[in-house]
């Protein structure tokens, strides 16, 4: 074959890479549709995977638990587990990563040989930094690939802007494609809502709609209860919470002024969250209103006037049919029980608000 032919033939195919193509859906279907889940119900391989909680619900003790248990094979909460090679990228706190990792060793006698920390952050909106990773992960079969946390490895720019978050999603789908494995991006919640116990992910929404799967991580500090959720599995139906504690465990070794060095494992519990009823914001004016006209009181049932009340919610409550709302509320509460022209609080029984 001349040198002409095989150069005509190099176009060609690279016409045929750039023109857009089909599938023909007769022949799709005959394909065997796979679903091959790395954590049964929960991680999916191949995925692009977000595990969302506030600061202090251990959604990063969560990641390394799920790395361990994906790197030794272990069963994970009673949820059958694919063992494979994990890469975790520690944005942040490197060294406690390996603390806990070492903890979870220790606590479950198990070797994790085929776990593999980076030994620095990755700036997804980069182009040139994901190339770096790119080219460290080629030519090895990664299962799991853990970016803890998108902050610390998002790089320049604002999560809020969406053509920032967009090219961040392109990097880590970029690295998904390239490996088949599944990347699990640990993240923030933004600062509302969380009160109301709702969690979605920091940032543009962006994030949230290309996201296959989305895990919430909480804790309730009273219980002492983790919770964890399935926000939304795109292929799967999310599965039941999942409710963990944690023990702690001695390393064996001491810091500098000779104490002992520890970290917490996260376990199965029979315990559930302590169920809280969520107030929502004009209830939360009636009580912190209450409150204040009870300057203080604590001991023994308070009587509050309706029409003091009624005056004192009026500033910060100016429609008359949310006060209206408002006091309907108070009647069903059985903290307050209504008189002749008020209503008789309990303190100690009342929201805190």
């Amino acid at each position: 074959m001349s040198d002409v032919a095989t150069l005509q033939q190099r176009v060609d195919a690279q016409i045929r890479e750039r023109t857009y193509q089909a599938d023909s859906l007769a022949d799709l279907l005959k394909q065997r549709q796979q679903l091959n889940w790395l954590v049964e119900h929960w991680l999916e391989q191949g995925t692009l995977t977000v595990l969302v909680g506030p600061e202090g619900s251990f959604k990063s003790f969560l990641a390394v638990d799920w790395t361990m248990a994906i790197a030794t094979g272990s069963t994970w909460q009673g949820c059958r587990v694919s063992t494979g090679r994990v890469l975790y990228i520690a944005g942040e706190g490197r060294t406690g990563v390996i603390r806990r990792m070492r903890g979870w060793s220790s606590y479950y006698e198990r070797t994790a040989d085929d776990v593999f920390l980076g030994r620095s952050a990755v700036q997804l909106v980069l182009a040139n930094d994901t190339d770096r990773l790119a080219e460290y992960l080629r030519g090895e079969k990664w299962a799991l690939i853990v970016i803890d946390t998108l902050a610390r490895n998002f790089g320049p720019g604002s999560e809020n802007d969406q053509e920032t978050m967009s090219a961040a999603i392109a990097s880590a789908d970029r690295i998904r494609e390239l490996t088949g494995a599944c990347v699990l991006l640990v993240h923030h919640t933004p600062l509302e809502g969380r009160e109301e116990g709702k969690l979605r992910p920091r940032g543009s929404s962006a994030l949230a709609g290309a996201a296959d799967a989305i895990c919430g991580c909480q804790y309730d500090k009273d219980s002492k209860v983790i919770s964890v959720t399935s926000i939304k599995q795109k292929d799967a139906p999310n599965p039941e919470a999942l409710f963990l504690s944690f023990d702690v465990v001695d390393l064996g070794e001491t810091d500098n002024f000779g104490n002992p060095i520890t970290t917490v494992v996260l376990c199965a519990t029979h315990k559930r969250p302590e169920s809280k009823r969520v107030l929502g914001k004009n209830q939360k004016l009636v009580v912190q209103t209450i409150r204040s006209m009870m300057n203080g009181h604590t001991e023994g049932d308070f009587l509050v006037n309706v029409l003091k009340l009624q005056d004192a919610l009026a500033e910060a409550m100016p429609q008359k049919q949310r006060r209206h709302e408002a006091m309907e509320w108070m009647r069903e509460q059985s903290w307050a029980k209504q008189t002749v022209g008020g209503y008789w609080v309990d303190p100690e029984c009342m929201p805190r608000g």
